[in-house]
């Protein structure tokens, strides 16, 4: 009999997370699905994002440093050829923090407390 969340892992597969990512500049908000923190994070990074920060369930705050590098001529094959894929993301924590509380992104007083806690952490 397996016991606790079965609902998290059903054979080795992780279930998606809602992943917001907020442009604080542009007070933009742009919603992801993923598995983890990382694979989110790659897709903003593949956005051309170099500052990625994600906010997973509306309880944890993750800091990347993303960028987008060319493919060399070695990485290049059929499919990124016929599909017009020219480079690749890669991204670095820096860091991630929990929220004492649930915060909705779409919230301007939340919006507000997310951008201060986000400044906080990269001490500005």
């Amino acid at each position: 009999m397996v016991s606790g969340d079965v609902s998290i892992i059903l054979f080795g597969v992780k279930k998606m997370t809602k992943f917001y990512m907020v442009d604080f500049e542009g007070g933009s908000v742009t919603e992801f699905n993923s598995r983890t923190p990382r694979e989110a994070a790659l897709k903003g990074a593949s956005r051309d994002k170099s500052q990625i920060v994600l906010i997973e369930e509306k309880l944890k705050l993750h800091i990347f440093e993303g960028n987008r590098r060319e493919l060399s001529e070695e990485e290049q094959n059929e499919f990124t050829k016929a599909n017009n894929i020219k480079s690749k993301p890669s991204v670095r924590k820096m860091c991630s923090t929990r929220f004492k509380n649930q915060l909705d992104v779409k919230k301007k007083e939340d919006f507000v407390e997310i951008q201060q806690e986000y400044y906080a952490l990269i001490g500005q």
